[in-house]
């Protein structure tokens, strides 16, 4: 059992996402809105507010720690950053320029773990297969043409020529995806994709056929608490 903190990508999707990802394995774990209210089993989130942006808000999520377990207890006892590896374009480069931001702000000195999303946090939930419609409509016709992502690891979906990025179209896909039956997605309207059946989709998708080979890192850390 453990208390941390989550520095998280994104200002609205992860914020809504990972308290109910981690509420899935954990139900025992509950997410506090002041770091003064940190107990037992629980953690703060801080979003950083998209990329870079996240980068500078390490440096000052390490002195929280550090001021924080100075005069409190029970303590934090780890820092969490999540974020998407489309911007650096692959998990190597992404994981290294945070733990180069770890280093410079001190942040070696506390435990740390690094969830990687690639390419989005989309790509997770573009793994449930379930969602896949066996017939489908003009609108959703150029996605499944495009990129079968029942079939195929949609980690390793490219985005079509038109398109200016690989995260903007898995959110598009993800959507017309789930409107196939009646279901919604944006930014701020997650509840379609964060219930138990559609996590536990994705897990199964994840340990059937090791797509969505990222979710590991989430898993791995599900397991640690």
């Amino acid at each position: 059992m453990m208390n941390f903190y989550m520095l998280v990508e994104g200002k609205s999707t992860e914020m809504k996402v990972y308290p109910k990802l981690i509420a899935a394995y954990h139900p025992e774990y509950q997410q506090v809105k002041r770091l003064d209210d940190i107990h037992e089993n629980s953690y703060y989130m801080f979003s950083g507010q998209g990329i870079p942006s996240l980068y500078d808000k390490i440096g000052p999520a390490v002195e929280d720690i550090t001021e924080f377990n100075h005069t409190h207890k029970p303590q934090i006892d780890r820092l969490v950053v999540c974020l998407d590896t489309d911007y650096y374009g692959n998990e190597r480069d992404t994981h290294f320029r945070i733990v180069q931001e770890l280093v410079k702000h001190g942040g070696m000195e506390i435990e740390f773990t690094i969830i990687l999303q690639t390419m989005c946090l989309e790509t997770w939930f573009l793994g449930n297969r379930s969602m896949f419609p066996s017939v489908y409509s003009r609108e959703f016709k150029p996605f499944a043409a495009h990129y079968n992502v029942s079939e195929a690891d949609p980690e390793k979906m490219q985005a079509p020529r038109e398109e200016s990025s690989i995260g903007g179209y898995s959110k598009k896909y993800l959507k017309k995806m789930l409107n196939e039956s009646g279901k919604t997605y944006s930014v701020s309207q997650v509840k379609h994709i964060t219930t138990k059946e559609y996590i536990g989709q994705m897990d199964q998708r994840f340990e059937e056929t090791g797509h969505i080979h990222s979710y590991h890192y989430f898993k791995d850390f599900m397991r640690e608490l």
